[in-house]
Parts: structure tokens; sequence; C-alpha cells
């Protein structure tokens, strides 16, 4: 792609809906009591000592939840203003309406009246007051209430207390959620006992003094209950303290009741829940023998792609000498060898992709570092004595930084595979500590995260009349219909497992795809053609409704079976035999043979696929001798150049329109939340990875990377192929921009960088084209830190500018302001009907060298 030119930022226009205020007499109707035993309390007690007495009062140094019914613009700022006041998180929440709070209606001839069919979206923001802090927001609700002046720089309280749904302290409700009370109930039917590990994540303050003696705190506590601390780690880039702890099965029973036992309101603790258990799919065991491959990956080359995962068979013969082994706590002594699955699968087809499509391998060694192990015939699990987020931060530290004395392990790396989703944090709203660190990591050294979506094995209740039999009978159409119609409305059940919610990573799903042969006897198939996500993988969006899963990959036809009809509906179960990708596997006969196949289905698999085509994207644009332009980028491009070119080619199909027909809401003003829906279940699509890979004689795609600061501009002009000018040939323009963007973990906007991408003409009248219809919504789009979007047209349109179009990207700062310069990858594709000569003419108008040239940024 031509180097981009400078531009003057545009003005940031953005709508902003009618805000939900009301006035002072109606929060104190409200709202009133809580602020008035708040009143006497600190009336009666200076320190507000009778406030800590009572678990369920606002008090001091007792986390603070206010919620909102919007968002409060620098909530943050308006925090370090308030003296005492710390901003600790928020969370969005969403509500249903009543009466005296409900969204003012807008529309033609109900203007004021109540809007009591929509929910209302609000944030609920968590701080911590000392005393001083109390008494000012006492202070200030008092102004408030009686018609006066806020002090200079707090007049935002205004707002917020126009707004406010409620406000209390962060309760056992918060701190224990119904998923982790779920989870322990399910271990206690397997016969738990004994001493039960639990992980706890404190608050965390900047302050290190006040960190230590909130620890003391949650130590005293834990003593209390006949408990003991196991591990304890801080990680101040991402704002985490946490700890592993054992308590007696009693204290646990007491959390799964929530009683008020001295653990459970400890004012240090932010969430207890399960010690973190990880989600690898569901595997087929049968295997089969296969003839020796035994052939060397080229030598004299680094690794650029790792995997992170449990221990492989390393002397498969379809790995030997292709495994670059880091162990550095030797848990391959601690691992069974008959029984490596998981990691023997997700290496074999990072290496060899799908072994039925009989591609090429990757012409590098493999990094793999196991941070999981299979300890006596058990299934993967962490390292029991340690968190796994501190597990995974030095994992990746030692490869980048090294350890010690000892240099890093795998420098070269840029490209993660990570295969595994904690079951026990699914998304609810909030950003994992685990999805925290890969955003930090992400964006610190470069690396693209390649993460499953998670899987979701339990019984699916169809939404349906039908009994089984009548279900089995119906028409393929109808049961497609049945069965997505029942993941749409399950959807709150089916969310993302840590950390598939990160901001910089790519969230893969798994398709409903593969290369075996026919659905099992005895099985039905789910859908009428590859057109679907596996019942299987889990559903997005992610945080602030950034679209995930970002991309599908094939992962196994998995059918459905029965399991029961006792419910009023029946109840079915995914079934993986028979299905999947072909790929090295363990020997489940312990008899020590190094050549076994099988079958993977599922997200985790179908991550394994992406990396290996990440892998092969990176190969074909750097490959020397196709004299290609990027033969020799600079390497800080490496990671968004693959992330832009993975999501470049994935599209939405036609079956958008199936889903359209009963994916809600509908009427007016719910178009973006439908398409949100929609893309809840297929993210931007399924990628197409052959086409990233290569151009065709119709189709031409234009590659690019740069840097940008805030308030900067980068302004890419696209030659059009004059075959396209004053014809009415169908002509598709994909637009694909990806970055890693900075966080800031103290902000509740999270994201530091924003890039907006625009066209700066009318694409209808310069290229004949204009937004395509089925695809995302333009609101949602620009959520995340990947833009995609595609133009299609059959106007005959007359290419002014010497048959150009430009793409306007313009650098935004959010989350407290960015000092940091933004890399980002760019694609675009030009592609029209067959015979005609795209590519041809693209080249000849870029006069592309045989040889690769530097890409130069528009920055000094």
């Amino acid at each position: 792609m031509p180097t981009p030119t400078r531009g003057e930022p545009s003005k940031n226009r953005s709508f902003q809906p009618t805000p939900l205020r009301l006035t002072p007499s109606q929060q104190e109707v409200r709202l009133g009591t809580k602020f008035k035993h708040l009143m006497r309390a600190l009336a009666d007690d200076g320190e507000g000592l009778s406030l800590r007495e009572d678990p369920s009062s606002i008090a001091p140094e007792r986390a603070l939840v206010m919620e909102v019914a919007e968002s409060i613009e620098d909530f943050h700022a308006l925090v370090s203003k308030t003296k005492g006041l710390e901003y600790l998180i928020d969370e969005d929440f969403e509500f249903e309406p009543k009466e005296d709070f409900a969204i003012i209606d807008t529309r033609q001839g109900r203007e004021g009246k109540f809007r009591l069919d929509k929910p209302i979206s609000g944030k609920a923001y968590i701080a911590m007051p000392n005393i001083q802090a109390l008494k000012e927001l006492l202070g200030l609700w008092r102004v408030w209430q009686e018609g006066g002046g806020f002090p200079r720089g707090l007049t935002t309280w205004r707002t917020l207390f126009e707004s406010l749904r409620d406000i209390r302290p962060w309760s056992i409700n918060d701190r224990i959620v119904d998923d982790a009370i779920a989870y322990w109930d399910g271990q206690l039917l397997n016969g738990q006992s004994g001493m039960q590990r639990i992980e706890v994540e404190l608050w965390y303050f900047e302050s290190l003094q006040k960190r230590r003696i909130s620890y003391r705190e949650f130590e005293q506590s834990v003593e209390e209950v006949g408990g003991s601390v196991i591990s304890h780690k801080v990680i101040n880039e991402i704002r985490y303290e946490g700890a592993l702890i054992d308590v007696p099965l009693s204290e646990l029973r007491n959390l799964i009741q929530r009683r008020g036992t001295r653990l459970a309101t400890c004012d240090s603790i932010m969430y207890i829940s399960p010690q973190s258990s990880v989600d690898i799919g569901q595997d087929a065991q049968e295997s089969v023998e296969r003839s020796s491959t035994r052939s060397l990956p080229q030598a004299g080359t680094s690794p650029i792609a790792a995997l992170f995962d449990s221990v492989p068979i390393q002397r498969h013969d379809l790995l030997i000498n292709r495994i670059d082994f880091d162990d550095p706590e030797d848990l391959d002594a601690m691992s069974v060898v008959g029984i490596r699955n998981h990691s023997t699968k997700m290496a074999s087809l990072i290496i060899h992709g799908d072994l039925n499509l009989k591609q090429n391998p990757i012409s590098r060694t493999l990094h793999t570092r196991p941070i999981m192990y299979s300890p006596n015939g058990q299934d993967d699990m962490p390292v029991e004595n340690r968190l796994f987020v501190d597990t995974v931060y030095g994992a990746v530290l030692r490869m980048k930084e090294g350890e010690g004395d000892n240099s890093p392990t795998a420098p070269s790396v840029f490209i993660v595979n990570f295969s595994i989703g904690i079951k026990t944090r699914p998304f609810r709203g909030n950003v994992s500590p685990l999805a925290r660190l890969l955003d930090y990591l992400a964006d610190r050294y470069n690396i693209l995260f390649l993460v499953s979506a998670g899987n979701i094995l339990g019984p699916l209740e169809l939404k349906t009349n039908l009994s089984w039999i009548q279900f089995e009978d119906s028409d393929p159409e109808t049961r497609q219909r049945i069965v997505l119609h029942t993941l749409n409305e399950s959807k709150a059940y089916r969310t993302l497992l840590s950390p598939a919610e990160a901001l910089n990573v790519i969230t893969v799903g798994s398709w409903y795809a593969d290369h075996t042969d026919a659905i099992s006897s005895g099985k039905l198939s789910p859908y009428t053609e590859n057109g679907f996500p596996n019942v299987t993988s889990r559903l997005g969006l992610g945080y602030k409704r950034i679209i995930k899963p970002d991309i599908h990959m094939p992962g196994g036809r998995e059918s459905l079976q029965l399991k029961s009809t006792i419910s009023s509906s029946p109840q079915v179960l995914p079934s993986t035999i028979g299905c999947g990708l072909s790929c090295a596997t363990g020997d489940p006969s312990a008899s020590g043979l190094l050549n076994r196949v099988g079958l993977v289905s599922g997200t985790s698999a179908a991550t394994a696929l992406a990396t290996h085509a990440a892998h092969q994207i990176f190969e074909a644009i750097t490959d020397t001798d196709n004299g290609l332009l990027y033969s020799n980028i600079d390497s800080q491009f490496y990671a968004v150049v693959i992330k832009t070119l993975l999501i470049h080619r994935a599209r939405w199909g036609n079956y958008v329109a199936e889903l359209e027909s009963f994916i809600g809401p509908w009427g007016q003003g719910k178009y973006v939340q439908r398409r949100d829906n929609i893309a809840r279940l297929v993210g931007y699509g399924l990628a197409s990875i052959g086409e990233a890979q290569s151009c065709d004689p119709h189709r031409a795609t234009l590659v690019g990377c740069g840097v940008i600061s805030a308030g900067g501009v980068d302004i890419h002009r696209i030659p059009l192929p004059i075959c396209l000018s004053n014809t009415t040939v169908h002509r598709t323009l994909t637009v694909t921009v990806a970055w890693m963007s900075p966080v800031n973990f103290g902000h509740q906007e999270y994201r530091r960088a924003k890039l907006e991408i625009s066209p700066d003409e009318a694409l209808d009248d310069s290229a004949g084209v204009s937004r395509a219809k089925i695809q995302p919504s333009d609101k949602s789009v620009p959520r995340g830190t990947i833009f995609h979007c595609r133009y299609e047209g059959s106007k005959a349109a007359s290419f002014d500018d010497d048959g150009y179009v430009s793409f306007r990207i313009v650098c935004r700062p959010q989350a407290g302001g960015l000092d940091e310069r933004i890399r980002y990858g760019i694609a675009v594709s030009i592609e029209s009907a067959e015979g005609v000569p795209v590519y041809q003419e693209v080249r000849s108008r870029l006069a592309v060298p045989v040889v690769g040239r530097r890409m130069q940024s528009s920055e000094p």
C-alpha cells in the first residue's frame, strides 16, 4: 500500500441519547432514607465506627457502589477531585424501567412520555471512601437537595445525583457471584471433602501502604475461619492483587449460602471464586495409527508462534523435531504420557493444520510452554499452588525478557495460541484479571494472542413445542431454526470464558465445518449446511459490547443426540463422535505408540487452526521468492498486520437473512441491538484464510501499516482499477484496520486508543459502492481494536482523482489520555466478477517492484 499522507483531524461528533434525570424531590423519595441513615450514623460517631458494625451499611473503607442510569463522562477525574474517595472499578448493568425511572420518549407523537418498553443501560461505579469522603458526599447531596451551587470541579455530582438509581455498599451478593455458587454446588455433589482451595481477588489500591493494611485485614479474615493463604500475587501493571487460599469445607458451605462470616464480609475482598479451572473442550477418544512422518522443519529459523497449553507428546511422529520445548517447572515429569491429548492435538493443528487437507507444515519450530499438566491420569489442570494469572504472566516474561540471569527463551515469537478458557470465570460484564493481563502483554510486547471463545458442553433444552420424535422427523430447515432460536434465547447463559473478552486479542469461535465423512448414525445434524457456529461454541459480545468472537474457524460438524425428555421440551447433548479436525493424538491403550492420529473439535481446535493460518499468512507475505511488498517489514508491525489479515476475509453470509427473521428486537431504533445479537452468534463470520493469503485475477489486496499518535490523521489513497470505471459490474471494497491499544485499568473507558476509519468522500459517487447491508452495524464496529467494513455496489461511477479513493484514520485518546504512538495494520481488497482484470490493473498503478521494500511510517 502506498505510504499515507498526514491530514487534519475532523471534529468528533457523537450522538448522545436523551439522559435520564430525576429532580431532587424525586430522588429524596427514592434514596432519602439511605442518606438520612448515613447522616445519623456519622453524627453519632465521628469516626464512622457504628457504620462498620453493620456489613450492609455505607461505611468508611468499604467499597461504595453507585448505580447510575447513564455513563458519567470521566468519572475517574470526578473522583480524583473529591477528597478521600478512591476509584476502584466500574461495571455495565441493565435494568427494567419504572414509571419514575425510564427513558424519555423522543418519537414523533410520543414526545416527553416514558418508554417502559426499553431497558435502561447504566454504570455501577465502585469507589472506596474514607470518613472525609462520606462527609463530603453528604454535603454535596444536601447542596443539591437545597438547590445550591456546587464547588468548582464537582458539578458533575449533580448529573450523578439526577441519574442515581441506587447507592449501597459492595455486598456479599457482589463478592460471591451466582456462577461460583453453582460450581461449588456441583463440587459438593461430587463428594468433595477436607480443605477447599478457592481464589480471591482483592481490591487494588495505588498506595503500597494501603495495600499492606488491606492484605493484613484479609489474612486475619482467612485465619479467623480456619483457613490459610497458599499463594499471593500483586501485578501492578494490571492493577491486580489476588490470592489462593484453603478454607474448611464448613466455610465453603457458608459461602454457598452467602452467610455473613468474617471472610464473606471482609471489606478487602472484591471477589471470592473457585480456583481457576480450565475448559479445553471435549475430544473424541478413538484414534488410529498412521504411517511415519519424520520431516524436519526448515533449519536456521526462529519460532514466531508459541503454544501455551499442557505437555505434548514431543516424540510423536508428527511433532518430533518440530517442537521448541521450554519447561522450567518440569511439568513433563509430572504428566502421564498416554493422556497428553489436548496439547498434542493443538501442536499438531498449529504445525500441520487439519491432516485431512494434506497441507504443508509451517516452516519453523513451534515454541511450546506448558502452563498446565495432567497428574496421575487426571485431566489437564493448572499448577495447584499458584494463581493461573501469575503462571501466564511469568511464562510471557520468560519468553520475551528472560528470567533471572537467563536470556529470553523465544524473543522472536509474536503469535501465541491460547486454546484455554477459565470455566470458573464466564464473562459477566467486567474484564477478568487474565483478560486484562493479555491486553497489557499484547500491547507491551507486540503479541497477537489467539484465544478460544470457550465451549459449553452441557445439555441444551430446545425451545420448541415439538417432542424429540417430532424434532427428529422435522425437515432440516425446521430443525436448524429451532436450534438457532434456542441458542439466541439462552445467550445470557452461554457467554465467553475468560480471557476471551479481552480487547486486544482475536477470539475464535468454532464453526460447523470439517472434512470428515457423513454424520454418524443415530445422531442428528443441527444445521442444513456448513453455515453456523457449533452448538458448543460460546457466544459474545465482549466488554463494552465489542464484537466477539472476532472470527470463526472450522471446528468439526458436531451433531446432536437426545439426553432427556423429562422436561417439557427435549434436552439434547452435542456429540463429537466421528467429526472434527484430524491431528496427532495420544495413545489411550498405553502401548507407547507415537504415530496415532485422531479427531478433535470445538473452539480449542478452531483456535489452533487460526494459529496455523496466521503462520501461513506470515510466510506468504514475507516470501522473498514471490517478490512481495512485505519481505522486509519491520518486526514491530508483525502482530498488527497478521491480526488485520486474519480478520480481513471474514464476512457474514446469506444466512444472516434467516437469523434476522427471528433474532430481535424489532422496531424503530432497534437495528443496532438486533445486529449486535446476530454478532453474538457469528462475530465477523467465518474467516477465509485462502483468500487472505493470495490474490486472484479479479481481486487485489493492498496491505500497509503505520504508527499514529493522539490527534494524528493518516490518509491512505487506494488506486482503483480503471476497468471498473463507468461500468455496472458489481464490485466490493473491503477495509480492515487492526491495532493494539494501551489500556487504563483505572478508568471506565479502559481502551486508551480509539482509531476511527472513514472514507474521505462519498464512495457511492467515487467508486460506485456503499456500505454493505449484511454485516455488523456501523455503531458496533468501532468499539474494539478492529475496524472491518465491506462496501459493495454496481453503480456506474466515473472515477475522479485519477481513480483513487481515500480512507482517513484518526487516532483519538480515551481513558485519561494517550502518550504512546499506536502501531496499526491496514488491508484493503478490491474485487469484482471473474474475468475483470482487477489485480493486474491495481498492481500496474502501484508499480509494485519485484523486490520487497520496507514500509515507512507517516511520522518521522
